[in-house]
C-alpha cells in the first residue's frame, strides 16, 4: 500500500471528518437547515452541520490532520494518547 493511501486510511478511520460542502456557517446551523446524513449513522461524521459537534472541536481535528501532513506527529500522538486515557 502507497504512503498516500496508509495516510487517507489513517485519517478517515481516526477522525470523523465531513464529506458534504454544506456550507456551515453559524447562522445556517441555527436555522436547523441541515438534517445528519449517512455519514453521521455510520459514525464517519460527527454532525456539525446539526451543532452536534463544535465549531472548536471540528477545527481542532482539521488542525491535526494538517500536522500530519506536515510531517508534525509529535502534537498529533499526544493528542491521541489523551484520548486514549
Amino acid at each position: 500500500m502507497s504512503m498516500v493511501k496508509y495516510l487517507l486510511e489513517f485519517i478517515t478511520n481516526t477522525y470523523q471528518i465531513r464529506s458534504c460542502n454544506l456550507n456551515l456557517s453559524p447562522n445556517e446551523i441555527k436555522k436547523k437547515k441541515y438534517a445528519v446524513c449517512l455519514d453521521y449513522h455510520i459514525k464517519k461524521c460527527a454532525g456539525p452541520c446539526v451543532a452536534n459537534q463544535s465549531f472548536k472541536n471540528y477545527s481542532l481535528q482539521i488542525e491535526e490532520i494538517r500536522s500530519i501532513l506536515n510531517g508534525n506527529i509529535k502534537v498529533v500522538i499526544e493528542s491521541l494518547s489523551k484520548m486514549m486515557k
